[in-house]
């Protein structure tokens, strides 16, 4: 018996909705096929990069081994190594890279002493951080508030300094957060802390860094530029203004300074400035101990930033202290 025209229809409707639904399962499983295939090309991709970019701090080490080891650690700027931009072609890319000095900023960590959960406030290093903020023009009452600021965000404590703020004042915010209570790990961590509007914070920031050691900032005389001339101002207490400071930087022998002796002969410093005891010597160096290393990855069409914190021993040799995989800013 035949079936009937209507019968004969639903069973070609049937079937073509099946098909149709095949159809839809089939390209639903191709595209998970392809999306798993693309995952996977680029998972192998960030990780080729992530390599890339370790070889390169391998190499940046290397490069400054050879700068350490030039005169026993003794670091200059000759040869223009600090800040100079380096490219490596590599298959299907290429790999960016430069080493910068961290010999001549401002360690915002050296306002506390102490170690992890019981950080103090170090006075000295809070005002020498209030000096720099009144060498870069600050008032000294704003200089005050974002010193006693950047301690309570650091410190241990709950306690509010006269002109801080601890997390209550912060929790009382729009989009409530508390203090860190831990050393600052990075500069731009500044704009949390309350004070440290946009514009005092690009005011600050090309002086600053955040080490990870509370511990009073050591700067390199051979590696300060006259730019950097707020900082060794700060370092001496204001007692070498910010315009002394800069032209004595400038005077600087094209070898380097080669002792903290030498550098306090300079006839630009007065004699009260180089009396025995006026004088911040330990924190004088003819030598660095930090380094940034900057630079991003090319590869198969990723374009993947790093940043890394270089520690020199005194032996000489290189350790790295921090890596992101991002860029500094």
């Amino acid at each position: 018996m035949k079936p009937k025209a209507d019968e004969r229809g639903v069973a070609l409707l049937t079937t073509l909705l099946l098909v149709a639904v095949m159809a839809m399962i089939a390209v639903a499983v191709l595209d998970d096929i392809r999306f798993a295939i693309r995952r996977t090309s680029n998972t192998e991709a960030l990780t080729q990069a992530q390599l890339y970019a370790v070889g390169a701090e391998s190499l940046a080490k290397a490069r400054l081994e050879s700068v350490l080891a030039r005169r026993e650690g003794y670091v200059t700027l000759q040869g223009g190594w600090s800040g100079l931009p380096v490219v490596y072609p590599i298959e299907h890319g290429a790999i960016h890279m430069r080493l910068i000095d961290r010999g001549a900023c401002f360690n915002l960590n050296s306002v506390v002493s102490g170690e992890p959960d019981a950080y103090v406030a170090n006075p000295s290093g809070a005002a020498q951080f209030r000096q720099l903020l009144i060498g870069l023009s600050l008032p000294e009452a704003d200089a005050e508030r974002l010193s006693d600021a950047l301690v309570d965000w650091i410190d241990s404590d709950s306690i509010a300094r006269p002109s801080g703020a601890e997390d209550d004042a912060y929790m009382r915010g729009a989009s409530p957060y508390r203090t860190s209570g831990d050393l600052l790990a990075e500069e731009t961590e500044l704009r949390s802390i309350q004070g440290f509007t946009s514009e005092i914070y690009d005011r600050v920031r090309p002086f600053v860094c955040a080490l990870p050691i509370p511990q009073l900032t050591v700067i390199n005389i051979n590696t300060m530029l006259p730019a950097d001339a707020p900082v060794l101002s700060a370092v001496y207490m204001g007692r070498l203004p910010v315009e002394a400071a800069r032209q004595v930087i400038a005077r600087r022998p094209a070898e380097g300074w080669p002792s903290q002796t030498a550098f306090l002969e300079e006839p630009l410093l007065e004699r009260s400035v180089r009396e025995e005891g006026a004088s911040p010597i330990q924190q004088l160096e003819i030598r660095s101990r930090f380094f940034v290393l900057e630079g991003a990855v090319e590869f198969a069409g990723f374009f993947l930033p790093y940043s890394g914190l270089l520690e020199a021993s005194p032996s000489g040799a290189l350790v790295t202290a921090v890596r992101r995989w991002a860029s500094i800013e």
